[in-house]
């Protein structure tokens, strides 16, 4: 089980006393959001955009022009192939520090209106290191946005979900998992080189993506399982300024679960945190497809070379984000990248940059060949 941050199955119990983040008090709610359903062509579709909340240095409730242009991307992909049914933000939500105040609760509101076009669909929000602040994983920062979204749930029809660390929901084809990967790397995982504290066998909570029958699975978070970014892969995390990469914060323990709960069992696992547009398909992922979307606001080159692994698919220096397609019988990823013209504002192709497709039952492959149609 769980040792110190200990999974039941609908709570996540107070951190032990020897938990260095004295704040994390009070049972955390695991929900079970609710089911979203698919669009009249029976394509369920969405769109998955990490690291996307950065607001105007003068102004923290408004969206920051490189927001904007990715945001009116997405939006224009969606209406391109008849409308989106739901929207992911993979963490970082709220730069450089959560919600710290009133203007940063504004900037949620107006970042989820524009998003979703006027409060049409739902939005699913998952937490990163900054909505904890990025250096203090201060669990009470991270729940005064949890409490702001839930705000804002009941004032829009409950459009806005995910407000909890941990959930999931149910979009048929696909069944969504949602973990808050901050919380296992920065609050559980605490010892350096050591075995982390809060991994042994799992528990009902982390085994249900297995226990799931739903034809498609897939698992959200902020960090990546692999990447070729700057911060590299969990287990091996570093944080980099300038030239100087240190791992503070490694993230074994987020690496352990995953091989153990997520790697073989789910078909796509989409996360963000670094800051460029990335796919993986490997033999050694057991039919586990590895997307990384974080490129919705910032944009960071791809890190040192001598660390990263063969891709299906990288492109740093670029913002851009995911789109997510299944039907009953195939699962669709597609990356749509936005490249910046003189001024700044951005254009971006309603063509995807690249393809991936799974027929159900079957590996996937890259290309739309695969799948022309759903």
């Amino acid at each position: 089980m769980l040792i110190g941050c200990t999974f039941e199955t609908v709570r996540l119990n107070p951190c032990a006393p020897s938990q260095i983040d004295h704040d994390c008090a009070g049972p955390t709610e695991v929900r079970t959001e609710p089911a979203i359903d698919p669009g009249s062509d029976q394509v369920q579709r969405f769109f998955a955009v990490g690291d996307a909340g950065l607001s105007l240095a003068d102004d923290p409730s408004k969206l920051a022009q490189s927001t904007v242009a990715v945001q009116r991307l997405v939006l224009r992909v969606c209406r391109s192939r008849g409308g989106c049914d739901f929207g992911v933000f993979l963490g970082d939500n709220v730069y450089e520090s959560g919600v710290v105040g009133e203007p940063q609760s504004a900037f949620l509101e107006n970042f989820s209106a524009t998003y979703s076009e006027g409060w049409q669909i739902p939005l699913i929000y998952v937490l990163g290191n900054h909505d904890y602040s990025p250096y203090v994983a201060s669990t009470q920062r991270a729940r005064q946005e949890l409490s702001t979204l839930q705000t804002l749930s009941d004032r829009h029809q409950g459009l806005i979900r995910g407000r909890a660390h941990f959930f999931d929901f149910q979009a048929a084809p696909l069944h969504l998992f949602a973990w808050d990967t901050n919380y296992l790397v920065r609050v559980c995982d605490q010892q350096l080189g050591a075995q982390p504290e809060c991994v042994a066998e799992g528990d009902q909570a982390l085994r249900a993506l297995a226990a799931s029958k739903s034809p498609f699975k897939i698992w959200l978070g902020h960090h990546p399982f692999w990447s070729n970014g700057e911060h590299g892969d969990a287990g091996e995390f570093e944080e980099c300024l300038g030239p100087l990469c240190v791992p503070p914060w490694p993230g074994d323990g987020l690496r352990q679960l995953a091989k153990e709960h997520v790697i073989g069992h789910a078909d796509l696992m989409l996360s963000g945190h670094d800051h460029n547009l990335q796919a993986f398909s490997a033999p050694e992922l057991r039919g586990t497809a590895l997307v990384v979307s974080g490129a919705g606001a910032k944009k960071n080159t791809l890190g040192r070379e001598e660390r990263r692994r063969e891709a299906w698919f990288e492109r740093g220096s670029t913002l851009g984000f995911a789109l997510v397609e299944a039907s009953s019988r195939r699962l669709r990823v597609s990356l749509f990248a936005l490249e910046s013209d003189r001024s700044g504002s951005g254009g971006g192709s309603e063509q995807p940059a690249f393809v991936m497709c799974k027929a159900l039952g079957s590996d996937w492959q890259r290309g739309a060949e695969f799948c022309p149609d759903l």
